[in-house]
């Protein structure tokens, strides 16, 4: 049965409220959008926030973050003594080796896949159904265990070997021996697949932000939960102490100071941590005893480096090591949890509806050729599922203000419920075939004529912006896309026509 973690004052653990409240205040400031945090000392909850329409049991994509859970399932089948962190990677999938490997790519051991050492400096093309084969068609520039090639085809791979070594998936493997033992609602958690079916290990996995929280805790449980033991000391130290230099990464500073076991270490000493793209970290604090676990957006480049900076240099210090609790402060921790009640991911936007919309009740347009999905394009890429068309788009009107939005997408209805007051509304119509299935909708009347209307997609980093331009019986609408930061990053924007349908 899941444990629930204890909730208790960030005093009681040796944290002051105040100084939580100047890091939500920092992160604010920076160029970042904040989802969810939580943070752990003693094992105890001491914080937990999430920026609304964010919430706690919503499942966010980990991006990267899933490496580990990856590495975790390779320790679980060490401490089992069903892998060997010397045994050779093409020794366990003969049926993939083609006619001529080369002798390097022969020898590249677990280990090396682990610490992302193959000497592989190109990946196969991961759209491919033939990935994992094409792998072993690739010449390594440099010796197994030299260099250093961060890529998500190598963590992939990694998990196609729980599924070699035991026939299970992987979370068919981590259910019984991690996550209900841990307390991870596995029924909650999604994963991608590669185009072959097999789990994407990489960058593939969905889950909520306490789910990292715990997996990490775990690490800093050394390998113990609850009394039991989950994971081995050895496997825990090995995967979470510097394996391997990571000199030759081309990511933010806080990349290039060395690779344990598909996880990061960090500037402070002996801090290390679970990454993914756009921010999403959960930060082991051995000495403080303590787990951040974050969701966000935060720009790529610069910013995922200054949250690490905020937190390195605002709030660590602060947080003195050792078993330690401070007098209670009960003003200081009910303002902080007024402010953590009250967090929002956007500002509120709000224009008057237009007389003729009132008065619209319904209408609707047949669109022109194009390539708009419902869908963000990224799990196109990932699911191999290839852009469709929207046919038509209509709008009813509601006399409450608010808006439903139809797309004939692919020969098919999806509505999305849009609120025009302010508020966004949440809607769960996206195609089955895709592992986000939640979005949030809101939008506004920028002129008499021009309507904006953002799709956010709950459990990811992306979103769809619409702009509609209504000009007698056509329609123009332009679609930006990119990920959900402060403002949209355009990688995709597109314009198509509309013909009303009388």
């Amino acid at each position: 049965m899941r444990r629930e973690l204890e909730r208790t004052t960030p005093e009681s653990v040796g944290i002051h409220s105040e100084d939580i409240l100047h890091l939500i205040d920092e992160l604010e400031k920076c160029e970042t959008q904040m989802h969810g945090i939580m943070i752990l000392r003693h094992g105890k909850v001491a914080a937990e926030g999430w920026w609304s329409p964010f919430a706690p049991g919503i499942r966010h994509g980990c991006q990267s973050l899933t490496k580990t859970y990856t590495s975790t399932a390779v320790g679980l089948l060490y401490d089992e003594g069903r892998v060997s962190l010397d045994e050779k990677i093409a020794d366990i999938f003969p049926e993939y080796l083609p006619e001529h490997v080369q002798e390097r790519i022969r020898r590249i051991t677990v280990r090396d896949a682990l610490c992302m050492s193959s000497g592989m400096y190109r990946m196969p093309d991961v759209s491919s159904p033939n990935w994992l084969k094409e792998y072993f068609t690739i010449e390594a520039e440099k010796e197994p265990g030299k260099g250093f090639f961060y890529n998500s085809a190598t963590s992939s791979m990694l998990a196609a070997i729980v599924r070699q070594k035991t026939g299970l998936s992987l979370l068919e493997y981590l259910k019984p021996r991690l996550f209900d033992r841990i307390g991870i609602d596995a029924d909650n958690l999604r994963i991608l697949s590669m185009p072959d079916g097999l789990d994407n290990g990489g960058g593939g996995l969905f889950s909520t932000t306490e789910d990292n929280a715990r997996l990490m805790q775990l690490y800093l449980n050394k390998g113990m939960w609850d009394g039991e033991r989950v994971l081995s000391e050895e496997w825990i130290d090995m995967a979470s102490s510097y394996q391997n230099s990571t000199e030759e990464d081309k990511g933010i500073r806080d990349c290039h100071l060395g690779y344990g076991f598909q996880m990061w270490m960090c500037r402070p000493k002996g801090v290390y941590r679970a990454d993914g793209a756009y921010g999403q970290y959960s930060i082991v604090f051995p000495e403080q005893d303590m787990v951040i676990s974050i969701n966000e957006t935060a720009e790529l480049g610069v910013w995922p480096q200054k949250v690490l900076d905020i937190i390195w240099d605002e709030f660590m210090p602060r947080v003195p090591a050792g078993v330690i609790s401070f007098p209670e402060a009960p003003e200081a921790w009910e303002k902080l949890q007024i402010r953590l009640r009250g967090l929002k991911a956007d500002p509120m936007i709000y224009a008057p509806v237009p007389d003729w919309v009132r008065s619209a009740e319904h209408v609707e347009y047949r669109m022109d050729d194009n390539r708009i999905s419902i869908v963000p394009g990224v799990y196109h890429e990932l699911s191999g599922v290839e852009n469709g068309t929207v046919e038509k788009i209509a709008f009813r009107f509601k006399r409450s203000g608010d808006m439903e939005m139809v797309f004939q997408y692919c020969g098919q209805e999806y509505l999305f419920r849009v609120g025009l007051d302010g508020n966004g509304r949440l809607n769960d119509t996206l195609p089955e075939w895709s592992v986000p299935q939640m979005t949030f909708a809101r939008g506004v009347w920028e002129e008499e004529n021009r309507l904006t209307v953002w799709l956010r997609y709950l459990e990811t980093c992306f979103e769809k912006r619409f702009t509609f331009i209504f000009d007698g019986d056509d329609l123009y609408a332009i679609l930006e896309e990119g990920n959900s930061s402060v403002a949209v990053q355009n990688v995709v924007k597109e314009k198509v026509t509309g013909h009303k349908i009388e």
